[in-house]
């Protein structure tokens, strides 16, 4: 079996007139891009991440003032508490 592949590499041809002049450019290249894309990858996310932490402390704030009021008293020195129905997660049916 005879196999003629028309491909040959060609990478010795092209290193015979690669001298150290055409290395140092090429070398610096490979360093700037190197350093500089790992460093300029942005999370394409981050913006809307950053407004959805703002809106998640603004709304535990929202729920921690709420659960004061439950908590305070009122003017006759009663708290409001949480009802039964809170607590344990049933609605109570009222019996007649």
């Amino acid at each position: 079996m005879n196999l003629n592949i028309p491909f040959r590499p060609r990478l010795f041809e092209t290193l015979k007139g690669y001298s150290s002049k055409d290395f140092v450019p090429d070398l610096v290249a490979g360093l700037t891009v190197g350093i500089v894309a790992p460093v300029r990858q942005v999370d394409p996310n981050h913006e809307e991440k950053k407004r959805l932490e703002a809106v998640r402390i603004e709304l535990t704030n929202a729920l921690d003032r709420v659960n004061d009021v439950l908590k305070s008293p009122d003017r006759n020195g009663i708290g409001f508490g949480l009802s039964s129905a809170a607590k344990t997660g049933k609605i109570p049916v009222p019996t007649n």
